[in-house]
């Protein structure tokens, strides 16, 4: 199966440094006291600081923005990779090799806006599994529908197929919040039963603003 590994951090700083010529001290410190008083460079500060670029939106971009995180239990029994704390097992794995793929990325707006199809995500998943594979693969839609995840928008999809001879039963959540999205996969093995277990843990993911 395939494994997702994510680790990115871009930490990006900028400094910028301002420097101020003292020009001040002028050699000619007489003619100064008449020009001095001319009122032409006080409007000019006051105009200065005019308020308009201050009262900006911007605190709505930063909401619309917001990083948040995933806190995600999975069903009772399953354990985290040694490696990767994001892919859990079933229980009694290796025997039952069913497992669960957690991945957390940029949000979806094609999601938000609820662009995606049955047939579309049909022809990317048939071509994605059969290169993974190395064999033709075609998977069939159990069930296909927008919902709501932890009051966020989310895409529910579960489908199966067969590989080697083996029937794969995957179910996955799609969830968008703020300008992050989390997928939640399930890949479950002939004789398992963990759908309900899977959609049980799913609704009770906790969704927090990122500190």
């Amino acid at each position: 199966m395939k494994r997702f590994v994510l680790c990115l951090l871009a930490l990006l700083l900028s400094v910028c440094a301002f420097a101020c010529a003292p020009a001040e001290p002028a050699a000619t410190p007489t003619a100064e006291p008449t020009l001095a008083p001319t009122p032409e460079p006080t409007p000019e500060a006051t105009v200065a600081p005019t308020p308009e670029p201050t009262p900006e939106p911007t605190p709505e971009p930063t909401a619309a923005a917001t990083s948040f995180q995933f806190q995600y239990t999975p069903p009772e029994g399953f354990f985290a990779d040694s490696n990767n704390e994001t892919l859990y097992y079933a229980p009694n794995y290796p025997t039952d090799s069913s497992n669960i793929n957690m991945l957390v990325a940029a949000s979806d707006t094609a999601l938000a806006m609820k662009l995606y199809t049955s047939d579309m995500l049909k022809m990317t998943l048939d071509q994605s599994l059969s290169d993974a594979f190395n064999t033709t693969v075609a998977i069939e839609f159990d069930q296909f529908e927008y919902t709501e995840v932890a009051g966020q928008p989310a895409l529910h999809m579960v489908f199966h197929y067969t590989v080697s001879e083996i029937d794969i039963v995957t179910a996955q959540y799609v969830i968008n919040a703020g300008d992050s999205s989390c997928t939640l996969a399930l890949a479950q093995m002939p004789g398992s039963e963990w759908l309900d277990a899977f959609d049980a843990s799913v609704a009770a993911l906790a969704i927090v603003p990122a500190e």
